[in-house]
């Protein structure tokens, strides 16, 4: 994502969740925005069809999402032509609702499937670590040959071997 759509789905996400008073109702609200951008796929190429106006949509869009939270903050983005940001929004909602639960998410890649005992393990070691409770996905990428590679926002830990042997040639290329 282009960094200038980061920042503007940042800013309506954070708007958005303004709208909470609480974690509960944050939690909430994301599951009506959710529940609106399925609802909207049926109706999705005349949504962003720009010949069509927005006074022509609007009717479209009362019926199909109906009238809440979710609803009314979809059709907002369709008037302000930014319906395109909707699935970006979504994840910084996320982000924003994780963080309203004091957890952190953490991305674990790893070269070959972790058992579910290998994934406690690391859970337990990375909660100290980062002295929170996590929110942990777990991928597999059979090109970084071992280890694990962890991303903390915009932290990364590469303890994997492609980046061991990285390092290794850029210190023999000095």
């Amino acid at each position: 994502m282009k960094a200038q759509n980061t920042y503007l789905a940042q800013k309506y996400a954070k708007a958005f969740d303004l709208c909470a008073k609480n974690t509960k109702e944050a939690k909430a609200n994301l599951s009506c925005y959710q529940k609106a951008l399925k609802s909207i796929k049926q109706v999705e190429d005349i949504i962003k069809n720009p010949a069509i106006a927005f006074n022509v949509k609007k009717p479209l869009l009362d019926k199909v999402l109906g009238q809440d939270i979710g609803a009314c903050f979809i059709s907002l983005l369709v008037e302000e032509k930014r319906f395109y940001l909707a699935p970006f929004i979504e994840q910084e909602l996320a982000l924003l609702l994780d963080k309203r639960q004091g957890l952190a998410r953490v991305q674990i890649t790893s070269a070959l499937p972790l058992n579910t005992s290998e994934q406690k393990q690391i859970e337990q070691v990375l909660s100290k670590y980062f002295n929170t409770s996590l929110n942990l996905s777990f991928k597999e990428d059979k090109n970084i040959l071992g280890g694990l590679i962890i991303k903390k926002e915009d932290e990364s830990i590469d303890g994997s071997i492609l980046g061991q042997l990285k390092n290794l040639e850029q210190a023999l290329k000095r």
